[in-house]
C-alpha cells in the first residue's frame, strides 16, 4: 500500500496540475469501491475551481470552490482520494478521446490553463481497496476517514516530546504503535521498518521501554526517512506510479525493508526477515537494540 512519501508525492503533483483549473465533467464508470462514490454530489461540483491540494495520513484532498466570498467559502467541498493497495492517479493532457483502461473506474476532466489543454484526472484500480469521497469542507475533520488521524510527522509541531507523548501508558510494540495512524499518521510498513533500522531500535521492543534519547533518535529518524523517500519520488514495489506514471526511485535505497539475507549497508551483517503481527519486518540484529 502506499504509504505518506508516496502519497504526499502524487499530492504534490496534482497540486502543480490541478489548482485554479475549473472542474467540467464528471465520469464513473463504477459505483463502489472501498466505499460507494457519492457521483451525484461530485457532478454538483462541475463548475467549481480547485483551490488547494493537500494530504493527510494517506489521503489526497482536492479543495473546491466557487468564489473567495464568505457564503462561497462556506459551501466548498473536499475530494478525499485513497489509492489503496493498488490505485493510480493519473493526470493526462489531451485533446482528444482517450479510451477507459480496463481497471479505470473514475475520471474528472478540468479545464485548460495557463495556456495548457484539457486536463484529465484518471482512478485506475485494479483491486478496488481505494476510494473516491465528497465531503463539505466544513466537516473535513470530523470525517470518520480523518478524525483520529494522529500528528504528522513532517509538521514543524511534531516534536519527539509529542511523540512520546502518543506512547504513554501502552505497551505494544514499536513498529505496531508506528503503524497505527492514531498515533502517526501515513506510517506503513516499509517505512516503520526503515525508521527503526536508521534509529537502532529494534521494531518488537515495547515503547514502554525507551528512554528520551530513544525517542529523540526515533523522531528524527522518521523525519529524515520519510524525507528522503518523498524526495526519491517514493518506493515502487508493484502497483505505485506518480500521476505521470513514473515508479518511484527510493527502492534502490532501502536499508532493510525487503533485503533479507543481504548485507547491511552499515556493518554487512545479513539483514533478517521475521514476522509481527502477520506483517514481515527487517531488522539488522547488530544495528538494532
Amino acid at each position: 500500500m502506499p504509504e505518506l512519501p508516496e502519497v504526499e508525492h502524487v499530492a504534490r503533483g496534482l497540486r502543480e496540475a490541478l489548482v485554479g483549473r475549473r472542474l467540467e465533467r464528471v465520469e464513473i464508470r463504477r459505483a463502489t469501491l472501498r466505499s460507494p462514490i457519492p457521483r451525484r454530489r461530485i457532478e454538483g461540483e462541475v463548475g467549481a475551481r480547485v483551490s488547494a491540494v493537500a494530504r493527510r495520513g494517506k489521503w489526497i484532498l482536492v479543495d473546491l470552490a466557487r468564489g473567495r466570498r464568505r457564503a462561497d467559502l462556506a459551501m466548498a467541498s473536499t475530494l478525499l482520494i485513497h489509492l489503496g493497495m493498488s490505485g493510480r492517479v493519473l493526470v493526462a493532457r489531451s485533446a482528444g478521446e482517450l479510451d477507459f483502461e480496463r481497471h479505470e473506474h473514475w475520471r474528472l476532466s478540468f479545464s485548460p490553463a495557463r495556456g495548457t489543454g484539457l486536463l484529465l484526472l484518471r482512478g485506475i484500480d485494479a483491486r478496488r481497496f481505494g476510494d473516491l469521497l465528497h465531503v463539505r469542507a466544513v466537516e473535513r475533520a470530523r470525517h470518520k476517514a480523518l478524525r483520529e488521524l494522529g500528528p504528522e510527522p513532517l509538521d514543524e509541531g511534531f516534536t519527539a516530546q509529542c511523540l512520546a507523548a502518543r506512547a504513554q501508558r501502552k505497551r505494544v510494540a514499536l513498529k505496531s504503535f508506528l503503524l497505527d495512524g492514531r498515533n502517526v499518521a501515513g506510517i506503513g510498513n516499509i517505512y516503520a521498518s526503515e525508521a527503526c533500522f536508521s534509529a537502532g531500535l529494534r521494531p518488537e521492543r515495547s515503547v514502554a521501554e525507551l528512554d528520551a534519547r530513544e525517542w529523540e533518535a526515533l523522531h528524527g529518524a522518521l523525519r529524515s526517512t520519510l524525507e528522503r523517500a518523498i524526495n526519491s519520488g517514493g518506493t515502487s514495489l508493484r502497483d505505485y506510479v506518480d500521476t505521470a506514471g513514473q515508479q518511484g526511485r527510493h527502492l534502490y535505497e532501502l536499508f532493510v525493508y525487503g533485503r533479507k539475507g543481504e548485507p547491511c549497508r552499515k556493518c554487512g551483517h545479513a539483514i533478517r526477515e521475521t514476522r509481527q503481527a502477520g506483517r514481515s519486518t527487517f531488522t539488522c540484529t547488530i544495528c538494532q537494540t
